[in-house]
């Protein structure tokens, strides 16, 4: 069995491979395409720490969510993250994206409305074929030297990308990834710059853990003290009913397909 950063090391280096071959036999994977693959990997690997639940949102896809993790312990308590999935530009070289719209409203309003009503964090999940050299360049995480697969998934504060969007020529690997707060995804359960370092010690107040949530993803958090129970046992199920996800009076086009369970064990895991 392996732990849950090594889960995740895994998928990005597997990420990068297909989007190197992808370029060089030109045939592309949409954002789509690679956020299934990605969850249909983490459920394939031998991590019992990683579960991934099928909401019973309709077949379309998400337009403001792609997905969301619940990561934590009942030990610890648990973060909600609301997570956008975009891709590298592979001719472009930028983040084309990023300012897309749904019916007229911009996707991050969409996210960010979601996060805010369900008490959620909102980030990217950014897919990146870059060279060695760019990634080096682009190295946030904690452990040095750079490991240049694991660029191919990066976790990026809904903030950073706020700023991206509205400043001339930030849309790019190297000016997203200039920021702090844009990591490699195994970064998630760092003791520094993940859910581990704002989860921290339980008996820390609630409000000085939430706080430290902004330093880490560049937002407010709510710790969660418990699972909700919907999703307790949809961890024995797999799938999880269409009402949870979306209670009455909330945009129906911002629910995620899938959620991911990632529980952090007492010794890194």
């Amino acid at each position: 069995m392996v732990s849950v950063k090594e889960a995740l090391e895994e998928v990005a280096r597997k990420t990068m491979a297909r989007l190197e071959a992808s370029e060089s036999l030109e045939i592309r994977f949409g954002e789509e395409t690679l956020t299934d693959l990605v969850l249909l990997e983490l459920k394939q690997a031998n991590c019992p720490s990683i579960q991934i639940i099928q909401t019973s949102k309709a077949l379309e896809a998400s337009q403001g969510t792609d997905w969301e993790w619940w990561i934590g312990s009942d030990a610890t308590g648990w973060l909600r993250l609301a997570i956008q999935a975009k891709k590298l530009g592979p001719s472009t070289k930028r983040y084309d994206q990023l300012n897309h719209k749904v019916g007229g409203t911009a996707q991050i309003d969409l996210l960010e409305s979601y996060a805010a009503s369900t008490g959620a964090i909102p980030l990217y999940c950014l897919f990146n074929r870059v060279t060695p050299s760019e990634a080096t360049a682009g190295w946030r995480c904690c452990e040095v030297p750079s490991d240049h697969p694991q660029v191919s998934c990066t976790l990026v504060a809904a903030s950073t990308i706020r700023k991206a969007i509205k400043t001339r020529g930030a849309r790019t690997f190297k000016a997203v990834h200039a920021e702090r707060r844009s990591v490699p995804w195994r970064c998630i359960q760092c003791p520094t710059k993940g859910a581990r370092a704002v989860l921290g010690n339980p008996k820390t107040p609630p409000p000085q853990r939430a706080a430290w949530a902004r330093e880490v993803f560049g937002e407010p958090a709510i710790i969660y003290e418990n699972l909700p129970a919907d999703i307790r046992q949809a961890r024995q199920t797999g799938r999880l009913e269409f009402g949870y996800v979306s209670p009455e009076g909330r945009d129906h086009r911002t629910d995620p397909e899938y959620i991911a369970v990632i529980e952090l064990d007492a010794n890194g895991g």
